[in-house]
């Protein structure tokens, strides 16, 4: 029945063709049809990768296929770069590092850890005292940024990333956006 929905031929559901399609790629790896859902997520990619994104992002994520999770997320950086709030993109920046660290790419994991702590630190808002409206930042950055220079033996410089974290963490005038951490237990 998904499969007829997912082709337009179902006149029992309401679900659109996409939304069938989310969920067989879902379901497809539970039925042993891994190489039918990598097919589908091709497909998706191809032709609606946009309205797919979230999907795609987390079928990739959850079978760990880290070469397509890091095209897809740097096709959407370059496609949503106007539209995406800066920790969105502060986020798949950390994403990207830690795909990277994965891959043992870690010239690329580095460069997206650093993008993402200045794209952090550049995008902070300043407590507001006239309105008593705390600042922001996001300090999942710098904990990924931290944990990365730690696995990589460079102490000092990982613990200057920490400490900037539980800084802001401690300041009462700023909410700490923490969203994705990334990866803080390399494996």
């Amino acid at each position: 029945e998904f499969e007829k929905r997912a082709n337009g031929d179902s006149t029992k559901s309401t679900d659109t063709g996409l939304e069938a399609r989310w969920r067989l790629l879902m379901l497809y790896p539970k039925l042993g049809l891994r190489q039918k859902a990598d097919e589908l997520a091709l497909w998706m990619e191809e032709h609606e990768f946009d309205a797919s994104y979230n999907a795609l992002e987390n079928y990739y994520s959850l079978y760990e296929n880290r070469k397509r999770h890091a095209i897809i997320i740097k096709r959407h950086l370059a496609l949503k770069a106007n539209e995406l709030d800066s920790n969105l993109k502060t986020l798949e920046l950390i994403r990207l590092g830690d795909i990277h660290y994965r891959l043992n790419q870690i010239k690329q994991a580095e460069e997206n850890y650093k993008a993402a702590t200045k794209l952090a630190i550049s995008n902070m808002t300043a407590p507001n005292t006239a309105t008593g409206q705390p600042g922001a930042v996001c300090i999942g950055a710098f904990n990924s940024y931290g944990c990365f220079l730690a696995m990589r033996g460079q102490l000092k410089e990982a613990m200057a990333q920490i400490d900037k974290a539980m800084d802001f963490r401690k300041d009462p005038h700023y909410n700490c956006m923490t969203g994705y951490g990334g990866d803080d237990q390399f494996s």
